[in-house]
């Protein structure tokens, strides 16, 4: 199964004691799971998907998302953007055009103080 629309909205904390959190993912709306037969062909929103990739729901998809959210979860920031996420559509047009290219001419951010770098950058 590929869940294809991994981004930071679709992750839910869970308190399973005072001490104890679990992760939970949600919205599987628009998953690919080719042994059901079922693909809605739903891609995740900028900087969640890498312009460079097939555009089509791959493994590749999910794993780069993944690295984009380890990136927001660790920093508080969304990638090359200081803050939350664009809200107004002028914003967030801007975003994803920055965002594109800053992907497709393979300029990433530094993660290397990150405490998650090494999987942060294999995604």
């Amino acid at each position: 199964m590929i869940h294809s629309d991994l981004r930071p909205e679709n992750y839910l904390v869970h308190a399973t004691g005072e001490s104890s959190l679990d992760l939970w993912l949600c919205d599987f709306g628009g998953s690919r799971c080719d042994e059901l037969g079922f693909n809605v062909y739903h891609l995740p929103d900028e900087p969640f998907f890498d312009p460079r990739i097939p555009w089509e729901s791959i493994p590749v998809t999910d794993i780069f998302s993944l690295g984009s959210i380890i990136y927001t979860t660790l920093t508080g920031y969304w990638l090359y953007r200081e803050g939350l996420p664009p809200v107004t559509i002028e914003d967030k047009s801007a975003y994803k055009t920055h965002v594109n290219e800053m992907f497709t001419a393979g300029i990433f951010l530094d993660v290397s103080i990150l405490r998650g770098r090494k999987v942060t950058k294999g995604c």
